[in-house]
C-alpha cells in the first residue's frame, strides 16, 4: 500500500507539473514591457488593512478576496504579480508617479478620481461603523456617535462622510464627534 501511494503522489507530481509547464508556454503576456513597471510583472499597490479584503496573515503573507483577485488578474494577462504594502494616502500619487501599475484596494469612484485614473467596479461596498462586540455604547445612528471617538481611513469618502455627520451633529447643538483619522 505504501508502494502504491507513491506510485500516485509520483504520478500526480508529473501530470501538476506537465499541466503547469503547458499552461506556462501557451501564456502569451499581452501588455507590453514598456506599459509595464516592471518587465514581466504586474506591480499592485495594496493597503493590507482591512480583513478579509486584504490582510496580512499571522505569517507575513498578504491574503484576502482583493489580494486574490489580483494575482488573478496578472494570471490572465501572463505577468507575475507584485504586490508594495503601502498607506491609501500614498496610492493615487504613486500611480500617477509610476510606482506601481495598478491600484488594488478599494477607492470609492468620484468624478475627480476617475479624472485621473482608470477605475474598474467590482464591488459594491457601504459605509458602517465597528463596534464592541455587545455594542456596550448603544449606537445605533448617528446621534450616538456625538462625544465618541470614531477612528476613520485619511482621505477617503468614510472620512468625508463623518465629517459631514459631525457638522450636523455640531448644528443640532450636540457634542462634536473626536475624529481620529489613520493612514
Amino acid at each position: 500500500m505504501k508502494n502504491f501511494n507513491l506510485k500516485l503522489i509520483s504520478l500526480i507530481s508529473i501530470q501538476l507539473f506537465v499541466s503547469y509547464s503547458v499552461m506556462a508556454a501557451t501564456c502569451k503576456q499581452t501588455v507590453p514591457d514598456s506599459a509595464l513597471v516592471k518587465k514581466g510583472t504586474l506591480v499592485m499597490s495594496t493597503n493590507p488593512t482591512l480583513p478579509p479584503l486584504q490582510f496580512v496573515d499571522s505569517t507575513g503573507k498578504l491574503k484576502g478576496m482583493r489580494i486574490t483577485l489580483g494575482k488573478e488578474v496578472a494570471k490572465r494577462l501572463c505577468l507575475k504579480p507584485e504586490y508594495i504594502r503601502i498607506e491609501f494616502s500614498a496610492m493615487i500619487p504613486g500611480l500617477q508617479a509610476e510606482r506601481w501599475d495598478m491600484i488594488n484596494t478599494g477607492i470609492f469612484w468620484n468624478s475627480k478620481r476617475a479624472a485621473m485614473m482608470n477605475m474598474i467596479p467590482y464591488e459594491s461596498a457601504a459605509i458602517s461603523i465597528s463596534v464592541k462586540k455587545g455594542n456596550p455604547l448603544g449606537i445605533s445612528k448617528q446621534e450616538d456617535l456625538a462625544g465618541k471617538a470614531v477612528g476613520v481611513e485619511i482621505g477617503g469618502l468614510e472620512e468625508k462622510k463623518l465629517k459631514e455627520i459631525d457638522k450636523n451633529l455640531r448644528a443640532k447643538g450636540l457634542t462634536p464627534i473626536n475624529i481620529r483619522v489613520f493612514d
